[in-house]
């Protein structure tokens, strides 16, 4: 099973941010290719009618990752009220703050968008976006 983040690109680019100046001794660079870095943003433009396929697209892939986490740990990944979650905001609120110790949804989308982490970047970075990506 591909276990590769649909954030991935988020994910470097915050965690070299984050790192600032000892990224260097790490990273030669990085790069990301239309990558959310605003979550909030993101989610929101997802709920529009004209985006609703991407959203249930992206809703359906994380349903499935967290019944295979299920499966491997049932006490540490429970999926009570998952077939009844209907966007992403509420499967954020449900099932990524409760796993990964965020205060709710609205907390995990502050603290984890790239946004907030770029101008620390000191690795060369290229970050291909859409004029309209967020």
């Amino acid at each position: 099973m591909p276990w590769a983040s649909p954030l991935g690109g988020n994910i470097v680019l915050k965690l070299a941010g984050e790192l600032g100046e000892d990224a260097r001794s790490l990273l030669a660079g990085v790069a990301a290719v239309s990558t959310p870095i605003d979550l909030e943003q993101t989610r929101g433009r997802l709920e529009r009618w004209d985006d609703r396929m991407y959203e249930l697209r992206f809703l359906g892939r994380l349903k499935r990752r967290i019944r295979a986490l299920n499966r491997l740990r049932p006490d540490a990944f429970p999926i009570d009220g998952l077939d009844g979650v209907r966007g992403l905001r509420e499967f954020d609120d449900r099932f990524t703050a409760r796993y990964f110790g965020f205060r709710d949804a609205a907390d995990y989308y502050d603290t984890q968008s790239a946004c907030r982490f770029l101008d620390a970047i000191r690795v060369p970075t290229l970050l291909v976006q859409a004029k309209d990506d967020r």
